[in-house]
Order: structure tokens, then C-alpha cells, then sequence
């Protein structure tokens, strides 16, 4: 039976995939999310990385101008863990001159406009899934920052072509980091479920019902770092207070709590609560940010640096 390709049909939404890639799923599901990765480290020296370097993608976009600066560090960031990806920025409105953005770019104004001003632009995100050029695409916010090289996620089984995070505020998955598989058909029904007062992240959670689900290690908020909040990561309940924890941890950091690090300068990372440990580490994660943005010299001197950037443990 293993080659054969059973399929299923749950709800409306079909998708297919292999006995074997079962099992690979069944594994996904148990084991952490370290040794995941290594696990797929393995598998992807069977595949020729030259080939797949034309039909995978790290793929961002930008609607609103000052999201630019964020893309420049995330672009940044990803050359710095050493990914062996192309990446590609998609934008809706003009690079400023002052930007350097050091991957491929493409601008578009071909996608359905939300009345409501501030997410006015979000179903942007959602025409990823027409991007049928490619084979497979990890998104990543530009508010957000990786910490950890995510070359894996183009090879692991993919549930009806998608996978992502689960919250770990919530229910259901967070849209911060997404791996999929374009296609024209789940493009028109996503697109489909739009109506007022629903945006990205509902469509999306209501479209799949079943996907991949990765650890919420994979995006998490740093509203986190330094609270007694616990986050739950593969059942267990464990709290940010170092940086140590911050960069062991995660994959995937995204900025929320205080804004976004292009509207403070480096001195100006002050935490709305009196947490003296919060603010210091807020301040290192925004000052990473900041030597990554401006291509800055002083990268490792960093404190976080040496824990995640290869070129500052050497």
C-alpha cells in the first residue's frame, strides 16, 4: 500500500497525501520541535536544493509604507541564519528611495480593497495563494522577526497544502507564519468567504479546518518576554524570562505589545508596565532589530546575538 495515494474529502475541502507522509505526520505531532527540525534537516539532503531553489519561495508584503523598514530586517535576518531560499517582496505601494531592499520585488495593485481603513489592504496576504508559480511559500510578517533559520518548514508533509502556528492567546492558528502550496482553486474559495466584518486571519482559520499544525514556538508575541503569562509549548507551560529562553524557544517573534520597533529609537524601548527585566529584554530584542535595520557593524555586540546569529558564535 505504501506509493498509493488515498483520498480524502473532509467537509468541501479536499486533499491528498501519501501512507508514508502519514507517518511523517504522526511523527510531526510527537516529537519537539527541535529535534523536527533535525529530522527534516536529514530528509532535505536527499533532495537537490539547486531544483528546489526555483520552486520555493520566502515570500513578505508591504501595503503601507513604513512596513518597508520591517521587511529590510525580516530580509536581512534571513540572510544573517543563513537560509538557502530566494526571497521575494511583494508591494502595493512605491519602495522610497531610502530603502534598500536586498531581494526580489514586485509591485501589484491586483487584489480586493477591505472598506475598513486600517485593514483596509489585508487580503494582499491572501493572494499568496494564487502565486501558482510557485511550489511552495513561507510567509512572514514584516512586523515580525525570525530567530531561527526555517529552511525545514519547505520540507515538511503539508495537511491540504497548509500549515502555520497555533495561537497560544487563543484558538485557532495564527496567520504571522504560514507554509503553503499556492493554488487557483483554494484561492477562489478563500476568496469566497470574504465578507464585511471578517478579515485575514478569520478567513484563513475558517477556510482550514485541517492543516499542519506547527508549535506556537513558531510565532509568538513579545508582549510575553518577562511576563508570568505562560506559554505553552508542546504541553508544557513555560515562561520568557531570559534571552536564553527567548532564543532557545522560539522561531518567530512578533512585535506587538509596545509597537513596532521603527517608531522608537534604540533608547526609546520602554515597556508599559514598571517590569525592570521586561524592559531589558524588550530593549535587546529591539536593539537587534535596530543593527539588523540599519546595517550596523555592531551587530554581535548584541546580547542575542551570539545565542542565534551563526556569524557572531564562531
Amino acid at each position: 500500500m505504501f506509493g498509493q495515494t488515498p483520498h480524502f474529502t473532509i467537509k468541501k475541502y479536499k486533499f491528498q497525501y501519501t501512507i508514508d507522509q502519514m507517518w511523517i505526520f504522526l511523527l510531526f505531532t510527537l516529537a519537539s520541535a527541535t529535534s523536527l527540525e533535525e529530522v527534516y534537516r536529514l530528509r532535505h539532503a536527499r533532495h537537490n536544493q539547486i531544483d528546489e531553489q526555483h520552486k520555493f519561495r520566502y515570500v513578505m508584503y508591504v501595503s503601507e509604507t513604513s512596513y518597508f523598514k520591517g521587511a529590510v530586517a525580516v530580509v536581512r535576518m534571513l540572510h544573517e541564519l543563513q537560509s538557502q531560499y530566494p526571497i521575494l517582496l511583494i508591494h502595493s505601494v512605491p519602495i522610497p528611495n531610502n530603502i534598500d531592499i536586498e531581494c526580489e520585488t514586485k509591485f501589484t495593485s491586483d487584489f480586493p480593497k477591505k472598506k475598513n481603513g486600517y485593514y483596509r489592504n489585508v487580503m494582499l496576504k491572501l493572494s499568496l495563494f494564487n502565486l501558482v508559480e510557485i511550489k511552495r511559500i513561507i510567509y512572514v510578517e514584516c512586523d515580525c522577526l525570525p530567530i531561527k533559520n526555517l529552511d525545514h518548514l519547505f520540507h515538511i508533509p503539508l495537511i491540504n497544502g497548509f500549515a502555520a502556528p497555533i495561537q497560544h492567546w487563543g484558538n485557532g492558528f495564527t496567520d504571522i507564519l504560514m507554509v503553503l502550496e499556492p493554488s487557483e482553486t483554494k484561492y477562489s474559495e478563500i476568496m469566497q468567504l470574504d465578507h464585511p466584518g471578517v478579515f485575514d486571519m478569520d478567513i484563513l482559520n475558517e477556510y482550514f479546518q485541517y492543516y499542519t499544525k506547527l508549535p506556537s514556538s513558531y510565532g509568538f508575541l513579545n508582549g510575553l518576554l518577562g511576563d508570568s503569562y505562560p506559554m505553552s509549548l508542546h504541553g508544557i507551560n513555560v515562561i520568557l524570562n531570559t534571552t536564553e529562553d527567548i532564543f532557545h524557544v522560539g522561531y518567530v517573534v512578533h512585535f506587538t505589545s509596545i509597537g513596532k520597533p521603527w517608531n522608537y529609537k534604540k533608547s526609546q524601548v520602554v515597556r508599559r508596565t514598571s517590569d525592570r527585566d521586561a524592559t531589558v529584554l524588550q530593549s535587546e530584542l529591539f536593539g537587534l532589530w535596530w543593527s539588523l535595520y540599519s546595517g550596523s557593524n555592531d551587530l554581535c555586540n548584541n546580547p542575542v546575538s551570539g545565542i542565534c546569529l551563526p556569524s557572531c558564535t564562531k
